[in-house]
């Protein structure tokens, strides 16, 4: 029988997603999707020796059970949690560990801080690719099974075509690939957006949006499809959306990319993996490509600092940010070895 992982409790939310996603479908309305923290995904991936954009899961608040039918290796990175296996040994995360056959595999609630982890298996989550990815669009029933796991769900595992070969067990150590501290505030560095001063902001209501300090507060209203700030009154320069509308952040509809800050009338949104395409909202600012893992992880309460950056920083940024993760794509020394997960007295 092929391996097989089967989900006996599927946890508050818990997603097959793939990295990059479902990509070049976004102008007829199917988002791209994948990992809200993709770097946490491809991370966990390359640990257990697997292609860095292989299917895994994205778990959310509270972790799924989950039993191995065969010997696995398998890698936790992201929001840190308490996982066991049968009750009594606790896993590492950060590392490929070793799973024996018939264990079941127990995730806790993610207290915070951080909202998301993400568990890679080696050779991958074989599910059938719809649209051409694993990802899964909840909203759309996109995907397999196209909605958060529950009890029963099976999902098959070892896809050869995924693996490197190897894996990983050294605890990661290196710049914008190691684990940072999941905490609040969290900064988030931005570029300009196609909508800002004078046209449309003030000079001052740039200053709100960026001006520096932890200044907004993650709303609880936020999910894949967008995180809502909540924090000063950002002033525009009308009285009104004109031909768009009544609000001052109204527009005609233009393009939004992941990442891109709209106001949503006075509260900026940011667009998530699983938002809208094109809207009628201003966008003055968007978070740069390096910190968009950083959305995955904020949950509600947490402070946030919209920091601006130009173009050329960013671009830097995004360099340093991939070539540290497709560092980890080196097969490491060869007397590393998956470890048994020790045992917890």
């Amino acid at each position: 029988m092929a391996p097989q992982l089967t989900v006996e409790r599927g946890g508050t939310l818990t997603t097959v997603q793939d990295w990059p996603g479902r990509l070049g479908l976004w102008e007829v309305g199917v988002p791209p999707s994948g990992p809200m923290d993709a770097r946490s995904l491809r991370v966990a991936n390359l640990l257990v020796g697997n292609a860095e954009g292989a299917a895994g899961l994205e778990i959310t608040l509270a972790g799924p059970w989950l039993r191995f039918s065969s010997a696995a290796v398998i890698a936790l990175v992201g929001a840190p949690t308490r996982a066991r296996l049968d009750g009594a040994v606790e896993l590492p995360f950060d590392r490929a560990v070793a799973v024996p056959a018939g264990a079941v595999l127990r995730i806790g609630a993610l207290k915070g801080p951080g909202l998301r982890t993400y568990l890679a298996v080696a050779g991958g989550l074989d599910v059938a690719p719809q649209l051409g990815s694993r990802a899964t669009f909840t909203l759309g029933g996109i995907g397999q099974p196209g909605r958060p796991l529950a009890a029963g769900d099976v999902l098959g595992v070892g896809d050869d075509a995924n693996s490197l070969g190897w894996t990983r067990t050294n605890p990661l150590s290196i710049d914008s690939a190691a684990p940072t501290p999941f905490e609040s505030p969290w900064i988030l560095h931005v570029t300009a957006g196609p909508h800002g001063a004078p046209e449309l902001l003030t000079a001052a209501g740039v200053e709100a949006l960026l001006g520096g300090g932890a200044a907004w507060t993650v709303h609880h209203h936020s999910d894949r499809t967008g995180i809502r700030l909540v924090g000063p009154r950002v002033a525009f320069a009308r009285p009104d959306g004109g031909e768009a509308g009544l609000h001052p952040s109204n527009i005609h509809d233009s393009a939004y990319a992941p990442g891109a800050i709209m106001l949503a009338g006075d509260a900026p949104v940011i667009v998530g993996p699983d938002g809208p395409s094109l809207g009628g909202f201003v966008v003055p600012a968007a978070v740069v490509s390096a910190d968009l893992w950083k959305l995955g992880q904020l949950r509600p309460g947490d402070r946030v600092e919209l920091r601006a950056i130009d173009a050329a920083t960013a671009a830097a940024r995004a360099t340093r940010h991939d070539a540290a993760i497709a560092a980890l794509a080196a097969p490491p020394a060869p007397e590393e070895a998956a470890p048994a997960a020790r045992i917890v007295r």
